[in-house]
């Protein structure tokens, strides 16, 4: 089981709502680790993952077009470049599904950890801290799933 920890928080509180949503889904994902013929709920589970993560990506896009200061700023150009680079290998998974075994599931959990990990103590962190410096406005938007 994975949890949230107050490590991960941002600090903007509808961030902090999806990176919490993301460890519910990578926690549904691990509950089918070991389990025989699921192929079609990984399938649904790592589509899911996809547009979740797509959202949330264009949700942290409308942060930062809010800053007046991010064109052209490296932590922000870094930012968007890992986002790409996270669809493209969730994009691969997808692909592989098809030549699914026993171990897909297990380096699927093990990317996701890693990646959301990774990423938002690292990028997510900067991201928030730079934004919050430039003293933007923070924008609402309405909790929902794709």
């Amino acid at each position: 089981m994975f949890n949230w920890s107050k490590d991960y928080s941002v600090g903007i509180d509808e961030i902090d709502r999806q990176h919490k949503n993301f460890i519910k889904l990578i926690n549904e994902i691990a509950d089918l680790i070991g389990k025989e013929n699921r192929i079609q709920i990984i399938e649904i589970k790592v589509k899911e993952l996809e547009d979740y993560a797509k959202w949330h990506f264009q949700t942290e896009m409308l942060y930062m077009k809010k800053c007046k200061q991010c064109s052209g700023n490296q932590i922000v150009e870094n930012h968007v470049k890992e986002h790409n680079e996270i669809l493209e290998k969730i994009a691969d998974f997808r692909k592989d599904i098809g030549n699914f075994d026993a171990d897909f599931v297990t380096e699927l959990m093990v990317f996701i950890k890693k990646w959301f990990i990774h990423h938002t103590l690292g990028a997510d962190k900067k991201l928030y801290d730079f934004l919050k410096k430039q003293n933007f406005e923070e924008i609402i938007i309405k909790d929902k799933k794709p």
